[in-house]
């Protein structure tokens, strides 16, 4: 069984930097993409929005706080399903994590804000217990790592395993949580930030969709 991945933007040489969506096992991984408002964070979740329909996988992009009124996610990504209400939302986790995966395409859960986690704290800590049997991944664009934001400790250490760390981040828990995350040196464009994964980490570009 091969990893699943997105690709997500352009190393420093021109390659393809890819998001992990499983492991090398067929198991789902997650990840955050943080950052300062204006970073590119949802420009990425649009990215990988788009990719994953490219794909043939299921893109949920889940987005309570903006909704439908977001003319980034209007005007140039369609995503499967659009959760874009607090009743949506209770509705679609619990029917994300009680599906059954197996021999369906992968979901992708693509969260732009904070509040679509705190909104449900207890959903969140059940699908993502239950991910590999639903095959979703989730995806969550932030802007502060602090636990009571990401729906509490639980879920912030299984988003961890990757990241895109965007912009000039202040969050002081950015050093401590981010593996191998350095502070950018100087002021950096919106979309260009840090790629980290299973230890790693490379500069990567995400491009604006057109």
């Amino acid at each position: 069984m091969s990893t699943l991945t997105l690709p997500l933007g352009a190393g420093p040489d021109g390659e393809t930097v890819h998001w992990h969506l499983s492991d090398e096992n067929g198991r789902p991984r997650h990840g955050v993409i943080v950052g300062p408002a204006g970073s590119g964070g949802t420009t990425a979740l649009q990215q990988l929005c788009r990719a994953a329909a490219a794909a043939d996988l299921y893109p949920l992009a889940v987005d309570p706080h903006h909704g439908l009124a977001d003319p980034g996610w209007w005007n140039r990504t369609w995503p499967s399903q659009w959760w874009t209400t607090p009743q949506d939302l209770t509705e679609g986790l619990r029917w994300a994590e009680t599906a059954d995966g197996a021999g369906e395409p992968h979901l992708v859960l693509l969260v732009d804000g904070n509040q679509a986690l705190t909104a449900d704290p207890g959903g969140w800590q059940r699908l993502l217990a239950g991910a590999h049997r639903a095959q979703a991944s989730v995806v969550v664009r932030a802007t502060t790592l602090e636990s009571r934001c990401l729906a509490g400790t639980a879920v912030r250490q299984a988003l961890l395993g990757q990241y895109l760390a965007l912009g000039s981040i202040e969050d002081p828990l950015a050093r401590s949580l981010l593996e191998g995350y350095t502070f950018p040196d100087g002021r950096t464009r919106p979309g260009s930030g840090v790629y980290g994964h299973a230890g790693t980490t490379t500069p990567v570009s995400v491009p604006n969709l057109d």
